[in-house]
């Protein structure tokens, strides 16, 4: 059996598809089988270089799902994710890049308002955030092509529900 060490391995991962690849939009599926007592080191590892580039990364097992059935990848898949962070990442990035607004020091994962914090940030009303960022939530997320339209109705709802300022929003999980 041909071995790699988990260094080189990790190495050519984030250089071949995290810097190149999947920064460049790509999805990637990568498989390893590794030893039971390097499989936690494994994942951590590769959860560290996606997490420092900003990515997300997700963890199937096959002895605890079944492999063969698409539809338990993808439940797999969804229920690992943080959507609200997802959503919010989403706002913070056209905020950013199609509004022009000022975001640094707004962190997705803060328990506030996303929208007020854009806001102070930037010395508007949370309202006219809203009304800057509204068009390009149609257009990049709602009329988006390339994303699924169940995926595209929910994820616009859930930056519309960014709106709510009851404070108990940001710091319940959604259910």
């Amino acid at each position: 059996m041909n071995t790699i060490s988990l260094d080189r391995w990790l190495d050519v991962i984030d250089r071949q598809y995290l810097a190149d690849y999947v920064a460049g939009g790509g999805a990637s599926v990568k498989v390893a089988v590794a030893a039971d007592d390097l499989r936690k080191v494994l994942m951590g590892a590769v959860r560290d270089r996606c997490v420092r580039r900003n990515f997300v990364a997700l963890e199937f097992d096959a002895a605890e799902r079944r492999a063969h059935m698409p539809q338990d990848i993808f439940f797999t898949m969804a229920e690992q994710l943080d959507w609200r962070d997802l959503a919010r990442r989403q706002i913070l990035h056209l905020a950013d890049q199609e509004v022009g607004l000022i975001v640094d020091g707004v962190a997705p994962s803060d328990s506030v308002n996303i929208y007020e914090a854009i806001g102070e940030a930037n010395d508007l009303p949370r309202n006219a955030v809203l009304r800057d960022l509204r068009p390009y939530l149609e257009r990049r997320i709602a009329q988006n092509p390339r994303m699924a339209k169940d995926f595209r109705v929910a994820m616009k709802h859930l930056c519309q529900c960014e709106t709510i300022a009851d404070p108990r929003y940001y710091t319940n999980p959604l259910q």
